[in-house]
């Protein structure tokens, strides 16, 4: 077997992972075009760092899970200026405590804080982490520099359709990339 090909094992072996699909450069390319024109409700521009990372590897698979999985680490969302400059972050319960009561937060939702002490300049955008998968790197041999991605939910969508998979927000897709 090679490397792809472990690493599909491996997954198919985890808890709460319902399929594994290895995509293609065809494949990856049509998400891709997908994804590049996401924009957030409010017209602001959005990147997705982890598709990016994943575009530079050499193997790419997508895993459809249920939320008895555990990815590792999690993707993070942060507002940024024209100079990478961050305006505001996504914050996750085990954070809360070292926002709450500070005086230069505003808090945009239940879990996105808002910097006022940071002035934007240029144009805002929105940006999505790619989240680490060392792991992986650990566990299957010859895997080299593994990165995972969280999809846009039109991405998720069209995922799930090209691989038969129940359109259910209890569903969830990750995309890995890795070399090997």
């Amino acid at each position: 077997m090679g490397i792809p090909e472990d690493v599909t094992d491996y997954f198919e072996r985890r808890t709460g992972v319902l399929k594994v699909r290895r995509l293609s450069d065809r494949d990856f390319s049509d998400i891709w075009g997908v994804e590049m024109k996401v924009r957030t409700q409010t017209q602001s521009d959005y990147e997705n760092l982890g598709f990016k990372e994943i575009s530079k590897r050499g193997h790419r698979i997508c895993l459809f899970v249920d939320d008895s999985f555990n990815i590792g680490s999690i993707a993070r969302v942060t507002m940024v200026d024209s100079r990478d400059n961050v305006l505001g972050i996504t914050v996750y319960e085990s954070e809360k405590e070292q926002y709450e009561g500070r005086e230069d937060v505003i808090w945009l939702s239940k879990d996105f804080a808002m910097f006022t002490g940071v002035e934007a300049v240029g144009r805002e955008r929105f940006v999505l982490s790619p989240f680490d998968m060392t792991y992986l790197t650990e566990e299957v041999d010859g895997c080299l520099n593994a990165v995972g991605a969280s999809p846009t939910p039109s991405v998720d969508h069209m995922l799930k359709v090209m691989t038969d998979m129940p359109i259910s927000s209890r569903i969830f897709t990750y995309l890995i990339g890795f070399d090997g």
